[in-house]
């Protein structure tokens, strides 16, 4: 399949902002109480396709998020701690699950030469838009010196 049919085949629509497309597919009936005594959906999920044009530029979410590889070709995920550490993860069929804790800056690529990569994306508490913070290129540069070149390669950028 190309980009094109699963966008179609799926009705996605380009996330603003973050960049990538999607769709929702669940959010939780039970309501809880977060950390921050906000009252939120127990959860939510979309499924979520990153081109070669449209990727998920870093950001930071209060809430812990699990990708789930679906199909497609390899992505890579930046991942930017509090204290200062980062690494690097693969999401394929050989690592189909990521997760990624709250407050963790985080950004997801194709590696070079792929198409395209599904993945399904589930948030707990439920995702709002309060939970997404975008960064400040430059002080994040600053905060993470050793991953200067894959921040830049992530932020700021145009999204197909």
């Amino acid at each position: 399949m190309s980009p094109d049919e699963i966008i179609e085949r799926f009705d996605l629509k380009k996330l603003p902002v973050e960049g990538g497309y999607f769709t929702p597919v669940y959010r939780g009936e039970h309501i809880i109480t977060d950390p921050g005594g906000r009252q939120r959906n127990l959860g939510s999920s979309i499924l979520y396709l990153i081109t070669q044009e449209s990727f998920s530029s870093l950001h930071l979410l209060d809430n812990l998020e699990i990708w789930h590889y679906c199909g497609g070709d390899e992505m890579q995920q930046l991942l930017l701690y509090p204290d200062g550490s980062g690494e690097v993860r693969s999401i394929s069929l050989s690592s189909p699950v990521s997760i990624v804790p709250g407050g963790v800056w985080q950004g997801t690529r194709l590696v070079a030469g792929g198409s395209w990569g599904l993945c399904g994306v589930t948030m707990l508490a439920a995702y709002t838009q309060e939970d997404f913070h975008a960064p400040d290129p430059g002080e994040l540069s600053s905060q993470y010196p050793r991953w200067r070149e894959q921040i830049s390669a992530m932020v700021g950028a145009s999204h197909g």
